[in-house]
């Protein structure tokens, strides 16, 4: 028997109208299908959230900013919204392998412990062909002590991560005051 969908995607997006529907699709074909795809439209000037709502179907939810805030403000809407006992983070210009949340979903579910996982990435290009590892193949590191590894590089993705809200919640978010690693800072803290 399956578990309910306990899952909500949080995509910031500005000005992503090429590539917003790519990305939700991608959500959408997950194996464990999303609870709901929240689309946090960071005051874009394009049709960003026209194509996110008829992308998303039923599932999306489309918070509109007025004053561009910035991802990490953004993320943190969603994050505010969510109805998800886990949140999964994906930027509207990337995809997920359609295993991606049901892998680190056994995961989380084995250990309560956990407060997030990730995953690794690549970068591919426009045909299709892999780049290469995202942060350049650094080390990964694992357990309570990882935050240390942590200080000295970045090693996860934000659209790598499915965390659990209510640790997020408590951990505060990102912090928006930060004009670069808000990622890297939120996992060191949590």
């Amino acid at each position: 028997m399956s578990q309910p969908a306990t899952v909500s995607v949080v995509i910031p997006a500005r000005n992503a109208e090429a590539t917003i529907a790519r990305a939700i699709a991608s959500a959408l074909s997950q194996s464990v299908p999303p609870l709901e795809i929240i689309v946090i439209d960071d005051a874009s000037t394009d049709m960003t959230a026209v194509r996110a709502l008829a992308a998303g179907g039923p599932l999306a939810r489309i918070i509109t900013q007025a004053t561009r805030s910035g991802a990490a403000a953004a993320r943190n809407a969603g994050v505010v919204a969510a109805r998800g006992a886990f949140v999964a983070f994906l930027d509207a210009d990337d995809v997920w392998d359609s295993a991606k949340t049901e892998r680190q979903l056994a995961v989380m579910r084995r250990n309560q412990a956990i407060s997030f996982c990730a995953c690794r990435a690549r970068h591919v290009a426009e045909d299709g062909s892999a780049i290469g590892p995202i942060h350049g193949g650094v080390p990964v590191a694992t357990g309570p002590e990882a935050w240390r590894a942590l200080l000295a590089e970045n090693f996860i993705a934000t659209p790598c991560v499915l965390a659990r809200r209510a640790v997020v919640v408590a951990a505060g978010g990102f912090d928006p005051s930060l004009p670069v690693a808000e990622d890297q800072d939120l996992w060191i803290r949590l």
